[in-house]
């Protein structure tokens, strides 16, 4: 089919959107929407993927949002990460919820992964076959948000966190340990086996 227009705003930007689909065959599109001063998350559903509902605000706060992950679960559990500027390093953040449609829902159940002086982002989540959590990203190693601008992106590296307890507390484990820019991890199983693989894209 042709594309299909979802937002029409003025004097904003939406972008890094992610699209998701529940046990009713409802879809649920999520995007970062910025006006140049401050970037919130936000939501859209629709039955037929033509027509969308009106855009609900998931995340009210003093600071930008921004790489907005979502899976949803078999009992159409949604899983969310994502990576504010919080306010002087990007961090990991997650929330979970069965009503993803309710304003400000992500602000009020928001648990903080990350805690470091590095810049977290490019995050993916994912659910296992098992109900253990996933939740990949880049950490800039050589960078705090200060001096951004001046890094050595080679140091790029992935990371993950899991979790057994659907979000209460999450393990982390840096993945790679190179000299090349690692970027946009994703995360699949394959069948039930147990095998999780995290891809990168590099800049060789």
């Amino acid at each position: 089919n042709d594309p299909v227009q979802v937002t029409s705003t003025a004097t904003q930007s939406e972008y890094e959107p992610s699209l998701v689909q529940d046990s009713s065959n409802m879809h649920y599109l999520t995007y970062t929407l910025s006006d140049g001063n401050d970037a919130e998350l936000w939501i859209q559903n629709s039955s037929d993927i033509q027509t969308w509902s009106i855009p609900i605000q998931l995340t009210n706060n003093s600071f930008e949002d921004y790489d907005l992950d979502v899976f949803v679960s078999n009992n159409d559990t949604f899983y969310f990460a994502w990576a504010p500027q919080n306010p002087d390093y990007q961090e990991i953040w997650f929330a979970s919820t069965n009503t993803p449609l309710v304003t400000n829902v992500l602000e009020n159940n928001k648990i903080q992964v990350t805690d470091n002086d590095i810049y977290d982002y490019e995050t993916s989540i994912f659910l296992d076959v098992n109900n253990n959590l996933h939740i990949g990203w880049v950490g800039l190693t050589n960078s705090s948000q200060s001096n951004l601008n001046d890094a050595n992106r080679t140091s790029n590296e992935i990371f993950v966190a899991t979790s057994i307890d659907y979000g209460q507390s999450f393990a982390i484990t840096e993945l790679t340990k190179n000299n090349v820019s690692d970027a946009y991890p994703s995360i699949i199983q394959e069948g039930s086996n147990g095998f999780y693989y995290f891809t990168a894209v590099r800049d060789n």
